[in-house]
């Protein structure tokens, strides 16, 4: 692939999770991110009203797998997000951070509208632990479809995506999840990248495509 590259470094906060709904955010604790580059593909289309940029982080010379794919038609932007399995789910979030500040500051005047998961809940490593431990804590381990939609936006990866997008003058608005399911742990030979031991894996893990509307904090 032929990347455009961007070189700058910037100062990010520091995001941890817990196992409690919330993430704990400290505000006033910033980390350097190493020096870094962004690469940016242009993306063929057969409309030409749409145009389709792939954006990743390249830490000194390694491309992370974790990628962004923003879509731009009629001033509005759709970015589809593709987790990795290799990295931690902290770090990118991180890499997200990056890209969305990066799309903000090249394209002012269009607008964030909505987003999309690539990659399944059940492969999100430690989230994908953590949201299911969430939702069954709270349900009382039972799945039922209506009550997940409901606790979505209670959830840790909720307030955690929430993070990224208010910095740049947004909030989710509305989510939904394609082809939700609950599986039994066993048939999934690799949930990611965990800091957690795999006896903390949950019997059964909430799998879909979750994806979501945006909308400005302040239009």
């Amino acid at each position: 692939m032929n990347y455009h590259v961007l070189n700058f470094s910037k100062l990010f906060p520091l995001i941890f999770f817990h196992s409690c709904h919330q993430p704990i955010i400290k505000n006033e604790t910033v980390v350097p991110f190493p020096e870094f580059q962004i690469a940016k593909e242009l993306v063929p289309r057969n409309s030409p009203d749409l145009k389709t940029i792939d954006y990743r982080v390249i830490n000194y010379g390694d491309t992370s797998s974790f990628k962004i794919r923003a879509n731009f038609i009629e001033g509005k932007i759709s970015l589809q997000l593709f987790f990795s399995n290799e990295s931690p789910f902290t770090s990118q979030i991180r890499e997200m951070d990056s890209v969305v500040s990066k799309i903000c500051e090249e394209f002012p005047k269009d607008h964030l509208a909505s987003f999309s998961f690539w990659t399944g809940l059940s492969l999100l490593g430690d989230m994908s632990v953590n949201f299911s431990k969430e939702y069954f804590s709270k349900y009382n381990y039972r799945f039922v479809p209506i009550n997940v939609l409901q606790f979505i936006k209670e959830s840790s990866l909720h307030s955690t995506l929430n993070i990224v997008f208010n910095k740049y003058g947004y909030k989710i608005s509305e989510c939904e999840v394609e082809k939700l399911g609950c599986y039994h742990s066993k048939f999934f030979k690799n949930i990611g990248y965990l800091s957690v031991d795999s006896s903390e894996i949950p019997q059964r893990l909430i799998d879909g495509w979750l994806q979501g509307s945006l909308i400005q904090l302040n239009p």
